[in-house]
């Protein structure tokens, strides 16, 4: 019986990681959707004036390690657009 329960902990436990890491991946993509909409603008007007350019900024997320329950902030990633000189 004590088997099945800690089989059954660990299974919660990875069923959390797995939703956990489903939420983060939501959040990526929609960084790249934004960034992608972004370069879209330029490639669409090449001509737009540097004050204009868009500005994509990705926000810190908190990824949990897998099994533990703890968590590590990854590296954040920023990109800004400037003009050629």
């Amino acid at each position: 019986m004590a088997e099945i329960a800690e089989y059954t902990a660990t299974r919660d436990e990875l069923g959390l990681d797995i939703e956990r890491l489903e939420g983060h991946l939501a959040q990526r993509r929609e960084t790249i959707r934004a960034a992608l909409a972004d370069i879209a603008m330029v490639v669409d007007d090449p001509g737009r004036p540097h004050s204009e350019m868009p500005t994509a900024n990705s926000d810190p997320v908190t990824v949990p390690e897998a099994g533990t329950g703890a968590s590590c902030s990854p590296s954040t990633a920023s990109m800004t657009w400037r003009r050629p000189a």
